[in-house]
């Protein structure tokens, strides 16, 4: 072989063995794969995954859902970061509107996740990655009673509680007036006995 053949190739392998330790690589995953819903009309179902990576080093990620799903999707989350043994948990509430007509919707979360903070000082790239969790919601031909929604029954409470505190309210109101006023005559008629 021709020496500077050689000298290339071993050029490229310092280089490569260099810019190896500069790009660090991790696996993320997501569990459950696929998220199924079934609800019935004005009703809604809740479920949670988890997304967990292998890197030591926490990674950020940040949620998107697809716009087949995203007008009867609702993500909620408390972890900002996943780490090694730590998966962060996301909770998916999945709506469909009184209005809505029985339907079959597939679509996606996407979670996508880059190393937490800023690189160090001389580090090479910073590769972020992404996982998916599938959607499938059903919306089915039945309506839900509305005394399970806890719209409804907050609302009815406030009307309760609307209703007794008027009503105590306009019960002292005609309380008061029903005592007899004292007139200018009855009070002179009261001096002149004493």
């Amino acid at each position: 072989m021709n020496k500077g053949i050689i000298a290339a190739i071993g050029i490229l392998m310092i280089f490569l063995a260099g810019f190896a330790n500069q790009v660090s690589a991790y696996a993320v995953g997501a569990s459950p794969a696929t998220l199924s819903f079934n609800i019935s009309r004005g009703g809604y179902e809740e479920k949670t995954f988890q997304v967990s990576t292998n890197s030591e080093t926490p990674l950020e990620f940040s949620l998107s859902v697809a716009d087949s799903v995203s007008s009867m999707i609702k993500l909620e989350t408390k972890d900002k970061t996943t780490v090694s043994g730590k998966p962060a948990e996301i909770t998916v509430r999945a709506y469909a509107p009184r209005s809505a007509k029985p339907a079959n919707l597939d679509g996606a979360i996407t979670a996508i996740l880059k190393p937490s903070g800023s690189a160090p000082d001389g580090s090479g790239s910073i590769i972020s990655t992404g996982v998916a969790v599938r959607v499938k919601i059903e919306i089915t031909g039945e309506t839900a009673s509305l005394f399970k929604s806890k719209t409804f029954l907050v609302g009815i409470g406030l009307t309760g509680v609307i209703i007794v505190l008027g009503g105590s309210y306009l019960f002292r109101v005609a309380k008061k007036s029903k005592k007899p006023k004292k007139t200018p005559k009855k009070m002179k008629r009261r001096r002149l006995r004493k």
